[in-house]
């Protein structure tokens, strides 16, 4: 499945129509355009964009990227993830004092 069709698949699932996820995500103008182009894969939201509309849908983020090994949309989408864990961690710990 592509993270279009999860896209799709979890915003049927809550009854939310392209117009209601994509103001809920915070997208101001075309909100429903843009998640079509998603959902359609003629667009690929990026990573931050990607946490909007998991949290849209009350899922996790991970629901929503493929896990496909050949995927490279997602194995971009999980080292972004990865190096933004890293980077918070760093921040968390330098904060801490240690």
């Amino acid at each position: 499945m592509t993270t279009g069709e999860r896209i799709r698949f979890y915003r049927k699932q809550k009854g939310m129509t392209l117009k209601e996820l994509g103001g809920k995500a915070g997208f101001r103008n075309s909100a429903d355009v843009r998640i079509a182009q998603y959902e359609s894969g003629a667009r690929v939201p990026k990573a931050d964009t990607l946490v909007k509309i998991a949290e849209a849908l009350d899922v996790p983020v991970d629901a929503l990227c493929c896990m496909e090994t050949a995927c490279m949309k997602c194995k971009s989408f999980r080292l972004e993830q990865l190096q933004e864990y890293r980077r918070i961690g760093k921040e968390n710990v330098n904060n801490d004092g240690l």
